[in-house]
């Protein structure tokens, strides 16, 4: 795995090889410097179901208003249904209004990344249905929309071990802390450790692979 920086692509080190290499104790992770406070967070446990319900309605909502010709413009009106379906369900799960907002942008700019991948096929390919199936990548995309959400924290944590310094500030994406960037002497390292991170992750990246797939047979079938 990735991430992108400042237009700048790293490949991520796993924190168990992390810990291997520079034999580190166990106790060095994202949670060491900064524990997950979850009091104010909301919680989807106990709303698998009410979840699942949302996903199977919005893709069957995507079949019906997702249009071939304007599928940018199907965008918008998906994302405000996606809205409205999480506000309905918030009972049980109690996320805060901006909690809200980051996974109705990041469900919108999921959606707006596969539409120029799809564009970019049906212009490449406009008469070969076939490869376009072929060639549609959605992991692609979403890794690459995910990879380029990753930022440095400003906050430096020093942590000495075995003679060296490491300076460590954490990595936050889309979902969240997933990892950090570390300073030893002239050495940068990007480990990942996503030990806390976001519950809902996989719930978001199957709805946005199903709405995506919704769009890939809407231009298939044009």
């Amino acid at each position: 795995m990735q991430i992108t920086i400042k237009q700048q692509t790293y490949p991520l080190t796993p924190l168990s090889t992390f810990r291997q290499q520079w034999q580190l104790p166990p106790e060095f992770s994202v949670t060491h410097f900064e524990p997950k406070n979850s009091s104010e967070l909301g919680s989807i446990e106990g709303s698998g179901q009410a979840m699942l319900q949302m996903k199977d309605y919005l893709v069957q909502l995507a079949q019906r208003v997702i249009k071939p010709q304007d599928l940018l413009g199907s965008i918008d009106l998906l994302a405000n249904l996606f809205r409205s379906q999480l506000q309905m369900i918030n009972t049980e799960i109690g996320l805060r209004s901006v909690e809200v907002d980051f996974a109705v942008a990041g469900f919108e700019d999921v959606l707006r990344a596969t539409v120029y991948h799809l564009y970019q096929l049906r212009v490449t390919y406009p008469q070969d249905v076939a490869k376009i199936r072929q060639l549609f990548d959605f992991e692609t995309v979403y890794q690459n929309w995910l990879a380029g959400s990753t930022h440095v924290s400003a906050k430096i944590y020093i942590y000495p071990h075995d003679n060296h310094t490491f300076q460590i500030q954490l990595l936050n994406d889309a979902y969240g802390r997933m990892g950090m960037q570390i300073q030893i002497n002239d050495q940068t390292h990007y480990v990942q450790d996503t030990s806390l991170g976001c519950p809902a992750a996989k719930f978001m990246h199957g709805l946005c692979a199903a709405v995506a797939e919704v769009m890939k047979e809407t231009v298939c079938a044009l």
